[in-house]
């Protein structure tokens, strides 16, 4: 029967729009899960250069301290394309998460973020001598997370990642003179707040 899904359609569709709209407390929600889509460019100055980019995903967990102030650590995998090969970048992240508070608009909360840990890139077939490298990375970004219903929220931000001993592999692997530290990345995903 047409009729009674309609209704039912229409009733589940305002229950979830109503529970959206319901006012939650800050404290409620003390730590999180997320996982994202994250694109790295590795041209950040826009230069011009080809040196291709990177697609990954990333999951991390947040635990608050304060309801503004959360540790972070994070996990990605990507896979990107050079010159001559294609690339496979594993890069491990802590750090602090500052929120900043909107009275006016309690489903928004925007973030900073500063995060160090390590990464390492492997091009196996690569034809030159490094075929892969190991450096610290540090990672400073920003963004906002919107709430869509109770615990369930959307994260999207952007930041850039510094790497110097990448930056040395893209040079040798794509022969790029002065390739670019600082890589430009851009991340989107699901967050579960508890």
């Amino acid at each position: 029967m047409p009729g009674r899904s309609l209704i039912l359609t229409i009733f589940l569709l305002m229950s979830v729009a109503g529970w959206s709209q319901v006012k939650v407390k800050d404290s409620q929600f003390q730590h999180g899960v997320y996982a994202e889509y994250s694109y790295i460019s590795n041209d950040a100055g826009f230069t011009g250069l080809k040196v291709g980019a990177v697609n990954s995903g990333k999951a991390g967990v947040e635990f608050n301290a304060y309801k503004w102030l959360a540790a972070s650590a994070e996990v990605a995998i990507g896979k990107g394309q050079v010159t001559n090969a294609s690339s496979t970048t594993y890069t491990v992240l802590l750090g602090p998460r500052i929120f900043f508070a909107l009275p006016l608009f309690p489903g928004i909360r925007p973030f900073a973020e500063a995060m160090g840990g390590g990464t390492v890139v492997n091009i196996p077939k690569s034809v030159d001598a490094l075929k892969s490298s190991t450096s610290g990375t540090v990672s400073f970004g920003g963004g906002a997370d919107v709430r869509l219903v109770q615990h369930i929220w959307w994260r999207g931000q952007i930041g850039y990642l510094y790497n110097g001993d990448i930056t040395h592999i893209n040079a040798e692997v794509q022969n790029v003179p002065n390739p670019p530290a600082w890589h430009l990345q851009m991340s989107t995903g699901p967050l579960l707040r508890f």
